[in-house]
């Protein structure tokens, strides 16, 4: 998240890839920040590298009705940013109340989300805490206060939204549910459905007709 008067650059790798661009509007922000975020520069680092899978869900919907727009698209679109901004004001009073020492250190944070990219192979929060070299409970505290949800609920929206990127590439549910790691397509369907609000199957058929 970048504000209005300031200046962001960035490099990347050669190659391919996407981006959703949000312009916010300032009423719809001061609304919700309630003059709290005065832009230090912990504010504006935090703001290069958002976590939160809140808002990583909501902005991956709002993709999904911009590629293929249905009834009422712009109106949900709408509502859809009207939610993103309520979780970014979340997110930055959250920062601002917690000291940055009691989260977890970037670099750890990183080897946690490389290893959970290992879907097949699910970790416990005993080999997580060995990776990063600390406890079990400094881990899950940490963990929580730099994401704001447990290691499980982070891990399982993130095998989520993997599964809609196969699903939108047209790979089978029973091909998605083993390459994830469920340990049958009905398990698989039941989790999908408990974060979607829709099968898996019936999220493919939606994607490819539209």
């Amino acid at each position: 998240m970048v504000p209005a008067d300031h200046k962001l650059h960035a490099r990347s790798d050669s190659g391919k890839f996407g981006a959703i661009i949000c312009q916010l509007p300032t009423e719809s922000t001061d609304r919700w920040f309630e003059d709290s975020l005065t832009w230090t520069a912990n504010d504006l680092e935090a703001g290069l590298n958002i976590r939160s899978p809140h808002i990583q869900y909501l902005l991956a919907r709002l993709e999904e009705e911009t590629r293929h727009p249905g009834f009422a698209s712009e109106a949900l679109a709408e509502l859809i940013a009207g939610q993103v901004i309520i979780e970014l004001a979340k997110y930055y009073k959250s920062t601002s109340q917690k000291p940055r020492k009691n989260g977890l250190e970037e670099w750890r944070l990183n080897i946690v989300d490389d290893r959970i990219e290992d879907f097949m192979n699910a970790p416990s929060l005993v080999e997580l805490a060995q990776l990063c070299n600390v406890s079990v409970r400094y881990l899950t505290r940490a963990f929580r206060i730099s994401r704001g949800c447990s290691i499980g609920v982070y891990i399982a929206q993130r095998r989520v939204e993997k599964a809609k990127d196969l699903l939108r590439r047209g790979e089978s549910v029973k091909s998605t549910a083993y390459s994830l790691g469920f340990r049958s397509p009905a398990s698989f369907c039941y989790a999908f459905r408990r974060a979607s609000g829709e099968t898996p199957g019936q999220y493919r058929k939606r994607m490819l007709n539209s």
